[in-house]
């Protein structure tokens, strides 16, 4: 049920343009190198690098008209990684608002070029007819992706509550009953723990370590975040605004070579800041002051942060600054400017900007620059509003503590709730996201009102949506089907539907303790739901909050005839009618070393060194995907082990669900010699079907799986190595299988079709009677029945 935290290689949905001879000479020169790998609703995904060991690249995306986006591509990708790209942090992906990707549409085309001018990286041809390119200034086609911002936003003045978001603040330690020192936050540590390397960043937390964690949070977690407000405590932002020798710490922490203070605090607030995304949060007040300090009495008077943005962005600088109307043109651009930055209005004195916009010299120059668009002084507020700017108080919006959060400026759903909302990957076709559909389904059993929203942020997995979804709006109670190691994200970066609502996680987990970037979701839900007791035993004694085992349905299976299934699967592997099929099926994203297809290989082969008639299938997805060393050593193993055995058959691809469960039917057998499971649909399914299932006798399958249902096969328990698990820690176990016994029980299942038959009917009417949506439904109901009636009774 889990994947690795790491980002699938990039595959062009499109078709990138074939670069010119000039531009491809001058890319050999350069050592530049880029793609738009692709446009995906409205996310833009690519990468670009320079040769060599090179920082992140500020980059930008052009569309026909002009700039859209200036960003940092400094996102972590193992395959650029793979391929010996850089460090691989040159990756990156970015929501743009819907006026600049139908901009793009309109265009045919959009560009990746090096910021300021730089020359063309990549361009991906749309392959739609398009409109001629833009002919406007230099200054309309840098101004035009801000200015098309200017659309119609929507107002919203209710502010979230976020009081459920407090324990993503507090000084509450994952690990430990040790508060975390001055200024780490729960938020912080739980990123810590699910995404750096254990070894990264020890327990000590000195003055320089708490210095570098932030710095890794605030880079290397937030490339990952572009155009997101990465959480930051009260606490974090005082303590990074603090000076020390006339520079702020993350001044320090970010550009600590900068060769004198003055270049450093405008180099930091003009490009540094913004293209970390922390313009909002780390210009101190001081700096700020500083740079907001008139260079003469004139009007539109340049100040220090004006004077540099006139010096570094090549639009700007035809601009002569002793001409007054030049001025008043570069205080028009960097209010333009601030519907990207909104920061940069701090430094347009109040006075000069009432002027502008209550004049309509800013709505003119708009209109100008940008035919179409228009700019009243409420149409602004709103625009720079949902960036999350007050124009009023020139402030951000933040918590009522004053935690800076994505989930502070996003609008508050005005609709009336529902009675139950579930969030989770609906269109992922992975486990997790078949989870979060059949949840539903046995909702649909209740007579509750529901509301379904994807969220899959995080989750690599293959997208084929499957259902309808929508916008995340009130309710009384949500159900959250994510991961553990998920839930806090969507705290941070969802709207807050939270607080004030009873909030249930329903988690997989396949270890015997939770990991320790588990607990902060534990703290901020108000109950645990699981699909097995084994499930239940690992939280029950990690919190205090309830935890219900309600159980988990299967998809109900088309009609499939098995005999028509197991003739149709020899025929697509070439099978003599006579072999004896054995199917095991795993995705990569779950992790080799849990799965054990090569405990199971291994197993196969001492039953049956010199049966010509057996066959093995291992139906895997997801391999090119995974770019962990110590998965890529055992798919090295399984390699040879199906090259010195023809017996053995490797499918690796994605099917539709109805493919996997007519191959199920088709097998004689189904294998699973996990070393844990979180649930085990595989095996569910197996039965539904009629497929006689031999099994690990450990973890949560032993919901379903006993030995009137399955053969099974005992296990000892070992602890976790630290490369074999995500987030594995010293201490955890799963379940090792018995190779011995699994031989004898795969000996004993091949020679006995009669016990086949017979266990195979008995754990098909056992699942269909105990886990059917129906069956799981009264189970749910139970429970939702006994929380609504606390609901009520407060």
């Amino acid at each position: 049920m889990h994947f690795e935290l790491l980002l699938p290689p990039k595959t062009s949905l499109l078709h990138t343009r074939a670069a010119t001879p000039a531009l491809r000479l001058w890319r050999r020169l350069s050592g530049l190198r880029g793609a738009i790998d692709r446009i995906e609703g409205a996310t833009v995904t690519g990468w670009a690098a320079q040769r060599g060991a090179s920082p992140p690249l500020t980059v930008e995306l052009h569309c026909a008209d002009g700039r859209l986006a200036t960003l940092r591509a400094a996102a972590y990708r193992a395959d650029l990684e793979g391929a010996g790209i850089g460090t691989g942090r040159h990756g990156f992906s970015i929501a743009l608002p819907p006026q600049l990707i139908e901009a793009v549409h309109a265009g045919g085309w959009i560009a990746l070029r090096q910021a300021q001018a730089g020359p063309e990286i990549a361009r991906l041809e749309l392959g739609t007819e398009a409109h001629a390119s833009g002919k406007g200034s230099p200054l309309a086609r840098h101004l035009f992706g801000p200015l098309l911002r200017l659309g119609d936003p929507v107002a919203h003045d209710a502010r979230p509550d976020l009081s459920r978001h407090r324990a993503l603040f507090s000084n509450r330690a994952a690990a430990g009953p040790e508060a975390l020192p001055a200024p780490l936050f729960a938020y912080l540590d739980f990123v810590r723990h699910r995404d750096a390397r254990p070894e990264t960043f020890p327990p000590e937390h000195d003055a320089e370590q708490i210095g570098e964690l932030l710095r890794w949070y605030l880079d290397e977690y937030g490339a990952r975040r572009t155009g997101l407000q990465t959480p930051l405590s009260r606490a974090a932002i005082d303590w990074l605004n603090t000076e020390e020798n006339g520079i702020t710490r993350a001044i320090g922490l970010f550009d600590p070579h900068a060769p004198d203070r003055e270049r450093a605090i405008a180099h930091w607030a003009t490009e540094l800041a913004p293209s970390l995304d922390l313009a909002d949060c780390l210009i101190s007040e001081t700096h700020r002051a500083h740079l907001c300090e008139p260079l003469t009495s004139d009007p539109f008077a340049l100040n220090h942060f004006t004077r540099h943005l006139h010096t570094t962005i090549p639009a700007l600088t035809a601009l002569d600054p002793t001409q007054s109307e030049d001025r008043r043109t570069l205080t028009l651009a960097v209010m333009a400017l601030a519907l990207e930055q909104p920061a940069f209005l701090w430094f347009v004195p109040r006075t000069d900007l009432d002027t502008l916009l209550d004049s309509g010299a800013f709505s003119n120059f708009a209109t100008d620059l940008c035919p179409g668009t228009s700019a009243s002084r409420s149409r602004y507020g709103a625009t720079l509003r949902a960036t999350g700017f007050d124009l009023d108080t020139r402030s951000f919006l933040r918590s009522p503590e004053g935690h800076r959060i994505e989930a502070a400026r996003l609008p508050v759903p005005s609709e009336a709730p529902v009675d139950i909302q579930i969030l989770g990957p609906f269109h992922k076709a992975a486990g997790l996201g078949q989870s979060t559909r059949l949840s539903q389904a046995i909702l649909g059993h209740t007579p509750y009102s529901l509301h379904a929203v994807d969220i899959a942020r995080d989750n690599p997995t293959p997208s084929r949506p499957r259902i309808e979804t929508g916008a995340a709006r009130p309710a009384r109670i949500n159900l959250l089907h994510l991961n553990a190691e998920a839930v806090p994200a969507a705290l941070a970066y969802e709207p807050d539907i939270f607080s004030g609502a009873y909030t249930i996680a329903y988690i997989y987990w396949e270890l015997d303790s939770p990991a320790l970037c588990h607990h902060l979701a534990l703290d901020l839900v108000d109950e645990i739901w699981v699909s097995s007791e084994y499930c239940a035993e690992i939280y029950r004694g990690a919190t205090t909050k309830p935890v219900t085992n309600v159980g988990m349905c299967f998809e109900e299976p088309p009609a499939i005839e098995r005999p028509e299934a197991r003739h149709a699967l020899h025929a697509r592997l070439e099978l003599p009618t006579s072999a004896f099929t054995l199917l095991t099926s795993f995705d990569s994203f779950s992790f080799l070393q849990r799965k054990n297809p090569l405990g199971t290989l291994r197993a196969f082969g001492a039953a049956f060194p010199d049966d010509p008639e057996a066959r093995l299938i291992l139906k895997s997805q997801n391999r090119a995907k995974v770019r962990d060393p110590a998965q890529a050593a055992l798919w090295a193993e399984i390699d040879r082990e199906i090259a010195a055995d023809p017996r053995i058959l490797l499918l690796d691809e994605t099917m539709d669900y109805s493919e996997v469960l007519r191959l199920i039917a088709g097998a004689d057998g189904y294998l699973s010699l996990h070393r844990s499971e979180g649930w085990g649909f595989g095996m569910l399914e197996a039965m539904a079907l009629g497929t006689p299932v031999l099994c690990t006798g450990y973890s949560g399958n032993l919901e379903f799986c006993d030995p009137q249902t399955a053969w099974l096969v005992p296990a000892d328990l070992v602890e976790v190595g630290p490369q074999d698990y995500i987030f594995a820690r010293p201490g955890q176990h799963w379940g090792e299988p018995d190779l011995a016994v699994a031989i004898e029980q795969l000996r004993a299942f091949r020679s006995d079709p009669e016990l086949r038959r017979k266990k195979a009917a008995q754990a098909q009417i056992r699942v269909r009677r105990d886990f059917s949506a129906s069956a799981i439904a009264r189970r749910y109901e139970v429970r939702l029945r006994e929380i609504f009636d606390e609901l009520d009774a407060r």
